[in-house]
């Protein structure tokens, strides 16, 4: 790998540890498979995938509650040009 570009005794060395260090892993690896198996793995990588959406989900809810939170205290909001109480604008806003 590094040998071939730069072409040097301490390229060469490096190739070979790294070369050493990759079977390393696998060696490591294939020792260690019993330790979690392949359908425990499938399944916290489902999960891992499900709760990063509802981490996605639940950032986009405290944006839309920021913005909210944001009017309510706005004292300056107006509709239609004329001034209106941050409680009715919240009112508007929330899902019930």
């Amino acid at each position: 790998m590094l040998m071939t570009v730069l072409k040097g005794d301490l390229a060469v060395s490096q190739s070979k540890k790294l070369i050493k260090l990759f079977k390393q892993m696998k060696d490591y690896i294939i020792q260690r498979q019993h330790v979690l198996p392949t359908t425990e793995l499938l399944a916290l990588t489902t999960q891992t995938q499900n709760n990063t959406e509802e981490i996605r989900q639940i950032k986009q809810q405290v944006n839309d509650l920021t913005f909210v939170i944001n009017d309510f205290t706005d004292k300056n909001i107006k509709d239609g040009g004329k001034q209106v109480s941050s409680i009715s604008r919240v009112e508007d806003t929330v899902i019930y």
